[in-house]
């Protein structure tokens, strides 16, 4: 994401040279200075419009850096939650050894790919949340795989293969959760479903 486009940096580039010449001409060239002050409403609104002009620029670059970092909020906050519920479904498939599994796996899976349907646009633009994409893509088609094999126990290299996916998805979330302050991971932790 660059802040600033185009038609914002040629403009700004525009007011900077304009600002550049009527400065090196007043100073370098005889008789600018006399011209500026017999014509002091001509000189009054050309300063006018290249104050504008970079005040522009300044507000137009605040406002983009703002924005880009609103967006790597709402992508940290959209990949704790998927994270969460990848979490889930895990929780969900495994379960403890020996016990009932207390949430129906196929529909943890399903509301898994539900949130990364949902999250994908606010992570795609983000290098770092895109690279917790993949991860989140590897993880529920290990997830998936699992789920299909209806019946059979999972075996060590499943386990193995499935905590190593984890281990990756963990590691990537992290520097995503590291642009929230630990109060809202943990009121966004407390809060998702259980």
């Amino acid at each position: 994401m660059r802040p600033v486009n185009r038609i914002t940096a040629a403009g700004g580039t525009a007011t900077l040279l304009a600002i550049a010449v009527v400065v090196v001409t007043d100073l370098a060239v005889p008789g600018v200075g006399a011209w500026w002050d017999r014509h002091s409403l001509i000189g009054s609104f050309v300063t006018s419009t290249l104050i504008l002009g970079v005040t522009v620029q300044v507000v137009d670059q605040v406002a983009a850096r703002r924005k880009v970092r609103e967006r790597k909020r709402v992508a940290a906050v959209q990949a704790l939650i998927v994270y969460g519920q990848a979490l889930r479904t895990e929780s969900a498939l495994i379960g403890a050894p020996g016990q009932p599994r207390e949430r129906d796996p196929e529909s943890e899976v399903q509301a898994l790919a539900s949130m990364v349907l949902v999250a994908a646009p606010a992570l795609f633009e983000d290098p770092a949340a895109r690279v917790f994409m993949e991860k989140v893509e590897r993880f529920s088609t290990l997830l998936v795989r699992m789920l299909r094999r209806r019946g059979d126990e999972l075996t060590d290299t499943d386990r193995a293969r499935l905590s190593q996916a984890k281990d990756a998805l963990s590691t990537a979330v992290r520097p995503l959760l590291s642009r929230l302050r630990p109060q809202e991971v943990e009121t966004l932790e407390d809060a998702a479903p259980t």
